[in-house]
């Protein structure tokens, strides 16, 4: 029996997308966060290193987690995950890209006490 929606799980769109940030298997597990795709920071950039996951049920959703570092300052930097719908790979892969190079984040708004 042929499986209509096996191509769901396939990932030769997501290695072409993740370029060679690609970490992923050939085919996606059911059900299960799978690492994807890893981007590294460079020492001297504000960016943050970054675990892409993708979870196939059969469509595919995306958890990209970027990593507690400290930047170019030495001022520490918490991590945060963002969570997908589906249907956003390309969008998925551009942003990890930002965030590992330090143009884009996501930082504690400090109250003024009002």
């Amino acid at each position: 029996m042929i499986d209509a929606l096996g191509f769901l799980y396939e990932t030769k769109e997501m290695a072409a997308a993740f370029g060679k940030n690609f970490r992923g298997p050939a085919r996606l597990p059911h059900g299960e966060d799978t690492l994807v795709a890893e981007y590294k920071s460079a020492s001297d950039s504000d960016g943050m290193n970054v675990e892409v996951y993708c979870l196939a049920c059969p469509a595919q959703f995306f958890t990209i987690k970027a990593q507690t570092t400290k930047n170019t300052a030495g001022d520490t930097f918490e991590g945060f995950t963002i969570t997908t719908g589906s249907g956003i790979l390309g969008w998925v892969a551009d942003t990890a890209g930002k965030i590992s190079i330090g143009m884009l984040a996501c930082r504690e708004e400090k109250s003024n006490g009002s």
